[in-house]
């Protein structure tokens, strides 16, 4: 064997370990990745006719539309209720109140409410 050979021959197994375990790191990342990616529940948030398709973890339907964006307030509409199980599948209706105020005979009174128009 020439020393040249013997030089090339150190450098590659110097660099197969090193790339070994790269490339198992990377594997098991990508399995951990669609591992995640695959247990999310598929869920449909109806927000004010807005159709919204969501993928999540979130174990209620209170942290899913916070994770999807949408900020709950006392007086909003939300069906299922808001601390009810996620499930795959699972369709949320969403509606934002809106703070009224109401004249009667100079009597003002502020209410909140989810219809669009008529009482």
């Amino acid at each position: 064997m020439t020393m040249e050979n013997s030089s090339n021959s150190v450098r590659s197994s110097k660099w197969k370990l090193p790339l070994m375990i790269a490339g198992f790191v990377i594997v098991v990342s990508l399995v951990f990745y669609f591992v995640f990616e695959g247990t999310k529940n598929d869920i449909i948030i109806n927000n004010a006719g807005e159709k919204i398709e969501a993928k999540t973890h979130a174990k209620t339907v209170g942290e899913a539309l916070q994770e999807s964006g949408i900020k709950l307030s006392a007086h909003d509409e939300v069906s299922p209720a808001k601390n009810a199980k996620v499930k795959d599948g699972m369709k949320i209706d969403y509606t934002k109140a809106n703070q009224l105020t109401i004249v009667d005979n100079g009597n003002k009174e502020k209410v909140w409410s989810t219809k669009k128009n008529g009482w």
